[in-house]
């Protein structure tokens, strides 16, 4: 199996307190990147990126979200996942994001040589149980683990479907996947769309969802 790299992009949200106490935040270049120091209440968290870019300039990701287009549309399995730290919620910026991605999937499909098939899922996921944005219907996580997400794909005839479930939003992490097939060469890729949302970093390791993302740090 062929893997490529992980990029790691930060989208950088100010808000009113830098007005008053300065930037909250501090980026610095480094050999592969950048380095970005946060303080999140009374502790200092730093992380690499590869690209930091600010919340009004995310028109400077439209080459990245092609990347990942391109990827899926020769056969590969692509994902984009999102998360955020800090003190806002950040969810407009994200759903911005989401949008971004799909108009520039829905152009990409319509300028194909070949004909695409479509098809999706739409799931959101808590500790127990998964809902499918797609039925509004509510399943067991253990058996939508067991069934795989796969089983759950819908195939349609365009990303506007898509994107009239999508638009709504969603206040859960959720997954969104979508299967491309090119009907003449018969290869298919699959580009993901994963939100955490605002996920929680604690130390203490425990076996509940919302407090799993400690190895993402």
């Amino acid at each position: 199996m062929e893997l490529s790299k992980t990029e790691t992009i930060a989208l950088l949200v100010s808000n009113k307190e830098e007005t008053v106490t300065g930037p909250i935040f501090i980026k610095s270049q480094s050999q592969h990147g950048w380095n970005l120091s946060l303080k999140v209440g009374d502790k200092q968290h730093a992380w690499d990126f590869n690209q930091c870019v600010k919340a009004d300039l995310q028109g400077n990701l439209t080459e990245k979200y092609q990347e990942l287009i391109n990827l899926a549309m020769n056969g590969y399995n692509a994902a984009a996942l999102y998360l955020s730290i800090g003190s806002l919620y950040l969810y407009e910026n994200r759903h911005q994001s989401h949008e971004a991605i799909l108009s520039q999937l829905k152009d990409t499909i319509a300028s194909a040589k070949n004909p695409i098939h479509i098809e999706y899922v739409y799931m959101c996921v808590t500790d127990d149980e998964c809902y499918d944005c797609r039925k509004d219907k509510w399943h067991s996580a253990s058996s939508v683990f067991e069934a795989g997400l796969d089983s759950f794909m819908k195939e349609v005839s365009s990303i506007d479907d898509i994107w009239k479930k999508v638009k709504t939003g969603c206040k859960l992490p959720f997954v969104l996947k979508i299967l491309l097939h090119d009907k003449v060469t018969k290869r298919h890729g699959h580009l993901l769309i994963i939100d955490l949302l605002h996920p929680k970093f604690f130390t203490d390791i425990t076996s509940k969802i919302h407090y799993s993302f400690i190895s993402l740090r």
